[in-house]
């Protein structure tokens, strides 16, 4: 009885284990299509007075910035855009500071977050932008246009 006990106990710490050891594989391979998921949604990186900032850009028409929430980058500014109709509008997707190739700057606050959205729309050369942020995305938003009242054609 006690063999069969041991040999119980060494099977089921076998089923642990290998279990356990799946999941960095399972990770690495999540992350890994995750970034082919990201890297085929054609975002840049472009340098601006406030430093790199990567965004998307999609679409003719009026500039619209779209600012993320906390769930994504670029990317999830894109998938919300997408989801709201936005006719004969130019989407501008950014990434906010420490999301996906937009770096976090010493010293970042909300005031140079709503300052580097202004870096942005000079680097591309758009005077002025709608802009439609989202959760965690908002109180950056709402600096921009306190800060660049004239950038902001609507909120």
């Amino acid at each position: 009885m006690e063999n069969s006990t041991i040999y119980l106990a060494v099977i089921l710490v076998s089923i642990i284990l290998i279990g356990i050891s799946a999941i960095p594989f399972r990770y690495i391979r999540d992350i890994q299509a995750a970034r082919r998921r990201i890297d085929g949604l054609g975002s840049q990186v472009i340098e601006t007075k406030c430093g790199p900032v990567e965004y998307a850009r999609i679409g003719e028409g009026d500039p619209l910035l779209v600012v993320h929430g906390a769930l994504g980058g670029f990317d999830q500014g894109l998938f919300l855009a997408r989801s709201i109709d936005v006719p004969n509008s130019q989407i501008i997707s950014v990434s906010r500071f420490g999301f996906l190739r937009s770096p976090v700057p010493p010293g970042a606050t909300l005031d140079t977050q709503a300052d580097a959205y202004a870096a942005l729309l000079d680097a591309l050369e758009i005077r002025r932008a709608a802009v439609f942020a989202v959760s965690a995305g908002s109180t950056s938003a709402i600096r921009f246009a306190a800060r660049h009242p004239e950038r902001v054609t609507a909120l």
